[in-house]
């Protein structure tokens, strides 16, 4: 169990870090309501997601997996960095849209280095709880993220906690590197070739590609909304300080939701499962839409929190045991391409949307499409039978679930 708890403690301070950043660069918008700089900023750093996770997947399979989490996270820090010292001068301005491209890209290089770590150190039997265990950390850091932002905001401007993220990204990677993972680089044909397997993968794997479709229309929806909308008008109608409390309420949801998967072992619905719970995360957007109540929407929050980990859970858990370890990579990379390719378009779309129309009107919609898409897609994903039996392209590439 070593193992599991140095990656994760790495993974809770690499939370601390996107987190502090998330909730310090949202505080900079929310004080002159600049909708489009955040949705702006925003899909920049998630926007290299589209194509270099692809190339990360290729690389995690290929090098060493505690080397290239290491470097990319080292990366991210010193980014940061800069764009902590650029801030102050420029806003949210097309200096800091460019600093944050940059960051997004090394993130996107290592994190499917970082997601095929886990199924590297543990077994696939404890895959599920070993799962719960690294989330439940993360969400811990993303608890404690909203309030450090909100605390040095406070003290030092908005802009300090985009430094603080810097410095819990290099945390993070001191604990992923006393990781006693001992691998040896797999040279394997072209780069071609490893991006033609997993795409192989998807084809033949109708479960899977199926999934990730809904993961990309539905998280671009949450983003865009939930991500840019819901914070500047909670801001508009109540200030900086109770968007901090609900997002330490989102993280608070996430605790509960991954403790109580480290109860039980789930090992039956896991893809429709990941798909009915995510549906809460839209409970918040109704709640701020519909009423100036604070306490509704701090309830409201920890409801999503709940809902997103619990089905992230489960969705991790799917993928990492039935993807044998030599083609983790490569497949989360798709998986990870594909589901967040769009959430940068979100991002850039509801910034837009957000600032010619009305924000409540624009959440409650939104809050409403992706709770019938969820419901959807789960009455697809049970009709279909996609949990009992994944349907792989060969033995190597899939094992039964539990």
């Amino acid at each position: 169990m070593r193992p599991v708890w140095f990656l994760a403690a790495s993974q809770g301070f690499q939370a601390l870090s996107t987190a502090v950043f998330t909730v310090s660069v949202a505080l900079v918008a929310g004080k002159t309501s600049d909708f489009l700089g955040l949705g702006l900023i925003l899909a920049a750093r998630t926007l290299p997601t589209v194509v270099v996770a692809l190339v990360g997947g290729v690389a995690a399979d290929r090098w060493r997996k505690k080397t290239v989490a290491v470097a990319t996270l080292l990366g991210t820090a010193v980014v940061s960095l800069l764009i902590a010292a650029v801030i102050p001068v420029t806003g949210l301005t097309g200096y800091i849209h460019v600093l944050a491209l940059v960051a997004g890209l090394i993130s996107a290089f290592g994190a499917p280095s970082l997601y095929s770590l886990l199924p590297a150190i543990v077994a696939k039997e404890n895959n599920f709880r070993a799962n719960a265990l690294v989330r439940t950390w993360r969400n811990g850091g993303m608890l404690a993220g909203p309030v450090v932002a909100g605390l040095f905001a406070a003290q030092w401007g908005a802009a300090s906690g985009v430094a603080v993220s810097a410095v819990c990204a290099g945390v993070g990677a001191l604990f992923i590197a006393m990781l006693p993972v001992t691998e040896q680089a797999r040279p394997v044909r072209s780069i071609r070739g490893d991006l033609a397997e997993a795409v192989g993968f998807a084809r033949h794997t109708r479960w899977f590609t199926v999934m990730i479709g809904f993961w990309a229309v539905y998280l671009a929806l949450q983003g865009g909304a939930g991500g840019v909308v819901q914070p500047v008008v909670v801001a508009q109608i109540s200030g900086d300080r109770v968007w901090s409390w609900m997002a330490a309420c989102l993280a608070a949801g996430y605790i509960a939701g991954s403790v109580g998967a480290t109860r039980w072992q789930m090992s039956r619905h896991l893809v429709t499962g990941s798909v009915v719970w995510v549906g809460l995360s839209c409970v918040p957007l109704v709640a701020v839409a519909l009423t100036d109540v604070v306490p509704v929407w701090l309830v409201a929050s920890f409801i999503a929190g709940v809902g997103l980990e619990v089905s992230g859970v489960a969705w991790g858990s799917a993928l990492q045991t039935r993807v044998d370890s030599d083609n983790i990579g490569k497949v989360s990379s798709l998986d990870y391409a594909v589901s967040f390719g769009f959430v940068p378009v979100g991002y850039a779309v509801f910034g837009v949307v957000g600032s010619v129309a009305d924000g409540r009107v624009v959440l409650a919609v939104s809050g409403v499409v992706m709770a019938v898409f969820a419901v959807t897609a789960g009455l697809v994903s049970w009709a279909q039978r996609f949990d009992p039996l994944p349907d792989a392209p060969t033995s190597d590439t899939a094992a039964p679930v539990g």
